[in-house]
């Protein structure tokens, strides 16, 4: 049986990096103005095995996230679902593949992925994946972004966020563990610094707390935060946004922090 390894994580302006790390995190901190936001726009329409008609339009921003709503068109509903995801560019060859999972409902239902690749019409071809299931995916049709959509992909800053909590998580269902998923708590603090709460179950369990005094607490510059977990050495930074926020790793994911593995990355949803 698999441990809650709970952890007091300590967020300090006086960080013992080296080299690239170090002075990243200086230009992080020091950053005088954040840039304008820039998005790329795109909209198909397609199939999953030839035979499910969907429609799909996702933004992408300069950090490569994904954000946009997925369409069973035949459905009788017809009713939109969540898709939130990256580029992942190849650093061989430049090459990119789109990530994209879908989140059902208020309790962000992790109910399957996307993994596609466009060519040089903008179509493209890909699967769809969940944990039963694999399905061809091809979008055959480029079309108009749908008018009224996008603005996913806005980001939050001290000014938009608040002082009151915010619940965030994901959950899916895996046949042989259970109920699996992460939840996080952030909460702005004086001087523009985010107290926090992370936990993530997948892989294994990870988890973050922190001090009560607001100076342990990471520093918020536009719409994201980095912090250092000094015990094990393991950076991450949180990207927040009104609906969501992305949590990725900067640093390798040791052992001694949580369980080999284990990290903070991924999509939470705003509950």
């Amino acid at each position: 049986m698999k441990k809650t390894l709970h952890i007091a994580v300590v967020a300090t302006l006086i960080l013992a990096f080296s080299g690239i790390e170090n002075q990243a995190y200086s230009q992080f901190l020091h950053q005088k103005k954040v840039p304008p936001i820039h998005v790329e726009k795109y909209s198909w329409t397609g199939y999953l095995d030839s035979v499910t008609p969907i429609s799909v339009w996702v933004e992408r921003n300069d950090d490569n996230l994904l954000a946009g709503e997925i369409v069973y068109t035949a459905s009788q509903t017809k009713s939109p679902v969540r898709v939130l995801g990256q580029v992942i560019v190849d650093k061989n060859n430049g090459e990119e593949e789109f990530r994209l999972s879908e989140f059902l409902g208020r309790r962000a239902e992790k109910t399957g992925t996307m993994y596609f690749r466009l060519d040089s019409m903008g179509t493209g071809k890909g699967v769809w994946r969940n944990i039963d299931t694999t399905h061809f995916l091809v979008f055959d049709k480029v079309t108009a972004f749908p008018t009224g959509k996008g603005g996913l992909l806005q980001p939050e800053n001290y000014t938009t966020i608040g002082t009151k909590p915010i619940y965030y998580s994901y959950y899916y269902y895996h046949p042989y563990k259970g109920t699996i998923g992460g939840e996080a708590t952030l909460e702005l603090m004086e001087h523009r610094y985010i107290k926090f709460y992370i936990t993530i179950t997948e892989p294994n369990i990870a988890d973050g707390d922190d001090e009560l005094d607001y100076h342990r607490h990471a520093p918020l510059v536009g719409n994201k935060f980095i912090y250092h977990m000094r015990g094990c050495d393991y950076m991450f930074e949180c990207h927040i946004f009104h609906d969501f926020i992305f949590l990725k790793s900067l640093t390798d994911r040791p052992s001694d922090c949580f369980g080999v593995g284990s990290s903070f990355d991924g999509f939470l949803i705003r509950r």
